[in-house]
């Protein structure tokens, strides 16, 4: 019951951010949403595991979460659906599917998130790994330590990289990413002593914190948005216009919107219906020439693609596991039914790597930056 409640609250709060942020923006919104996230679980480490009992951090945890939604509801202002139409059961199965034809891009981030969080479920192995490779006498407290460390250089880095991901794109930082994480599991493999295991976090938390600043901006770029329609005229539009006619289109379009409407463009503008003289839809939604998005776009369906891209953290982290296990079992067989021995281990890991490897792999199919 938690676990439903928290997924659905947690799809529809990502989904708000693409109404309420400008599109140019999107990727310093998404390292500030990574940073805050950082934070908290990092807080959540320092109070949970060395402060306080169980009891009060239940307690701790339903007031902050009743604090955050009411202040997230108070603060953000949605715009109403005055006619919102009447649901079905057919139309809510079919949230569960997009057009993969007409929106590769989202597919293949789709794939690359799932194979990155494959990578990520694989850091519950480090518990048993101090346990019994580094074999050190509180597992659970230096594990608890690995992880502040992780989630407080995350925190650091993960603004600055929404920033760059804005102006260099997207794509290059997930790259690098995934070579610190790599760089994090090979590490792990060669079964490194307790303190080098601490530097590997450091590398593990950049690394994940690069990737949480983009993951979100990355998602919204390839969002599969469906446009309102044009306003409709009096006649119909024509195919063919004039190139007085289609500098006056690059104009208007222009004074909502200036870039990306330019040469490049030209030929599209001849093409495409001019913005109707009124200016109503050029301000908010695709440019008719271009077809760009504008900064004060509305994702009209950034529900649901964002409740299915929310999907591939759930999927990742669960198969990880599931593939890894087995490996351990079978590698790190010992006689000893409670203890593994370092060679599986050693698969653990290389699996991790290869699970980033693929994400930054299945990367390079995605067409936007």
């Amino acid at each position: 019951m938690h676990r439903s409640c928290d997924r659905r609250s947690y799809a529809c709060w990502t989904a708000l951010l693409p109404d309420l942020i400008p599109a140019s923006h999107i990727g310093r919104a998404s390292g500030t949403m990574a940073t805050m996230s950082m934070l908290g679980a990092l807080t959540g480490f320092a109070l949970f595991g060395f402060v306080l009992s169980t009891v009060h951090a239940y307690a701790i945890y339903c007031v902050a979460v009743v604090l955050t939604i009411g202040l997230t509801c108070l603060v953000a202002r949605e715009k109403p659906h005055r006619e919102a139409s009447v649901w079905s059961w057919s139309e809510l199965f079919a949230s569960y599917s997009l057009d993969l034809v007409a929106h590769p891009d989202f597919f293949w981030v789709f794939v690359t998130r799932t194979f990155y969080y494959m990578g990520v479920s694989l850091q519950a192995f480090v518990l048993f790994m101090l346990r019994d490779v580094q074999r050190v006498d509180d597992p659970t407290y230096c594990t608890s330590l690995l992880a502040m460390i992780g989630q407080l250089a995350a925190a650091v880095v993960a603004i600055p990289s929404g920033h760059l991901s804005d102006k260099y794109g997207r794509k290059p930082l997930v790259w690098t990413a995934c070579g610190f994480m790599a760089i994090t599991y090979l590490g792990y493999a060669t079964s490194p002593s307790l303190r080098n295991v601490n530097l590997l976090g450091v590398a593990y938390g950049i690394g994940n914190g690069v990737f949480l600043s983009v993951d979100y901006a990355l998602a919204c770029d390839t969002l599969p948005v469906r446009p309102p329609p044009l306003l409709s005229s009096s006649r119909p539009p024509l195919r063919a216009r004039t190139r007085v006619q289609a500098r006056t289109t690059s104009r208007l379009c222009a004074m909502d919107h200036p870039p990306p409407c330019s040469r490049r463009h030209a030929r599209a503008a001849m093409l495409a219906p001019p913005c109707s003289r009124r200016r109503a839809p050029c301000s908010a939604d695709l440019c008719s020439a271009c077809g760009s998005r504008s900064a004060a776009q509305s994702f009209e369906s950034a529900a649901q693609g964002l409740g299915v891209w929310g999907v591939s953290a759930f999927l990742g982290s669960t198969s990880g596991p599931l593939i890894a296990a087995p490996l351990l079992a079978y590698f790190g067989w010992t006689t000893s039914p409670d203890h593994y021995s370092s060679s599986g281990y050693v698969a653990v890991n290389i699996a991790g790597a290869l699970y980033v490897m693929c994400a930054a792999f299945f990367l390079r199919y995605v067409k936007a930056r």
